[in-house]
């Protein structure tokens, strides 16, 4: 399994813990969730267009 991978098994996590915060109005647990998954998505993105320039050299 690669590093983005590994960072997209956060995303799917943060988002099940988000659809679980939204459902219980959970406001608060559900904004940082939001902004969970916005985080490991751009991380996840980060990783993929390092390791294409990587394999482009």
């Amino acid at each position: 399994m690669t590093a983005a991978e590994r960072w997209d098994a956060r995303v799917d996590e943060a988002l099940a813990v988000y659809d679980r915060a939204i459902d219980e109005q959970r406001w608060e647990e559900a904004r940082v969730a939001a902004a969970r998954v916005v985080r490991c998505m751009d991380i996840a993105r980060g990783l993929r267009m390092t390791a294409g320039a990587l394999s482009s050299q």
